[in-house]
């Protein structure tokens, strides 16, 4: 659409598989040590909001020198599934293991939290990349160092500050009955049809859709040679 407005001066911030995606299941992985997420073998060097927002400032602050680019966020290094696990539970204070799980039930465990319609239906294409890796394809990148102007944030402290704003390092009798409820509650619940939901919301329909990862346009605009 930009390529249609050739007088429109963009520059593309694309940070993929956000870091405080996983934060989001923290519950249930500080109290049963099991990180039961969707992710296949994918890998992924996955951005802190906060150095997506330092690439976005630095490219705003002097914006002509980006015009025309396009910048990944992305941390030092790329993870596996099994590394984010042991990170996470570095910064609970716990063995994490990590479990591949169905789409479907982690999607009816989102649905039982009261994730909007919306992140459900787009969650589910993202998982479906995530397992193809296409997180994993061009990174990890230095964008944060040379348009942020300070060295990308590793996993690990990204962990230990979720971990400590959210109280899960400190496990009581009270807070793991919480934990199980919603396990329970999430397990029970009728599990969405994205494709339902798309229908529903009146989401724009593609006549030949394709996965990024899946596509050859995709991955050879996102290849590592020249990437950024």
């Amino acid at each position: 659409m930009f390529q249609w407005a050739p007088d429109l001066h963009v520059t593309t911030i694309n940070p993929g598989f956000f870091a405080d995606n996983y934060m989001a299941a923290l519950e249930p992985i500080a109290h049963f040590g099991l990180m039961a997420m969707p992710l296949g073998k994918g890998l992924n060097a996955p951005p802190s909001n906060e150095d997506v927002a330092r690439v976005v400032v630095g490219a705003l602050v002097d914006p002509e020198p980006h015009i025309g680019k396009t910048y990944r966020p992305t941390r030092p290094r790329l993870l596996s599934p099994e590394e984010i696990a042991a990170v996470l539970g570095q910064a609970l204070g716990r063995k994490v293991k990590y479990q591949d799980a169905p789409i479907s039930l982690f999607l009816k465990v989102a649905k039982s939290l009261g994730i909007a319609e919306f992140v459900i239906e787009e969650l589910y294409w993202f998982l479906m990349d995530y397992q193809r890796n296409a997180f994993g394809l061009g990174a990890p990148t230095q964008a944060v160092l040379e348009v942020g102007g300070v060295a990308a944030e590793p996993f690990e402290e990204t962990a230990r500050r979720y971990v400590a704003a959210s109280g899960f390092a400190r496990r009581t009798l009270g807070s793991r009955a919480t934990a199980v409820h919603n396990l329970i509650a999430g397990l029970l619940t009728k599990a969405p049809v994205p494709a339902a939901i798309a229908q529903r919301l009146h989401l724009p329909l593609l006549n030949h859709p394709s996965l990024a990862a899946d596509s050859g346009l995709w991955r050879a605009s996102h290849a590592p040679d020249g990437a950024t």
